[in-house]
């Protein structure tokens, strides 16, 4: 399997823990020191914190959340780091009731870094599509 492969296994590992709403298997994307930034700008730094910061969101706002990668563009910057840009949607499994977000769309960018065999996030940056400000959706 060649390296794009395997970091495009890796948004679907991370689409995935997403779903099954599993913290500790989700921050196992990424590298020990990674950093990600959410749809409303916490920064959750290291694999502790992500795991963490996810926890706390999924037994939250993302509770009745699903996400699903509609489309992965992965490029090569330099030997052992790639680029990836990933299109999600997201679902609510239920209607939104203000304790959950409701649908939408947007893009995760991660950095992802060789590590040994593998491949790790380590870097990830999401942002939700909205309107400009003054324009409707």
């Amino acid at each position: 399997m060649d390296d794009e492969k395997r970091v495009e296994g890796q948004v679907r590992a991370f689409q995935e823990a997403f779903n099954a709403r599993d913290a500790s298997a989700l921050a196992r994307c990424f590298t020990d020191d990674a950093t990600f930034v959410n749809i409303i700008a916490v920064r959750m730094r290291g694999r502790a914190g992500i795991e963490a910061g996810h926890a706390a969101h999924f037994a939250g706002v993302l509770a009745k959340s699903r996400i699903d990668f509609t489309e992965v563009d992965v490029k090569p910057l330099t030997e052992g780091v790639m680029l990836c840009h990933a299109a999600w949607t997201r679902a609510a499994l239920e209607s939104p009731d203000g304790a959950t977000l409701p649908p939408g769309n947007g893009i995760i960018t991660f950095v992802a870094a060789k590590d040994g065999a593998d491949w790790r996030f380590a870097a990830g940056q999401n942002t939700q599509a909205g309107a400009l400000p003054g324009r409707p959706r």
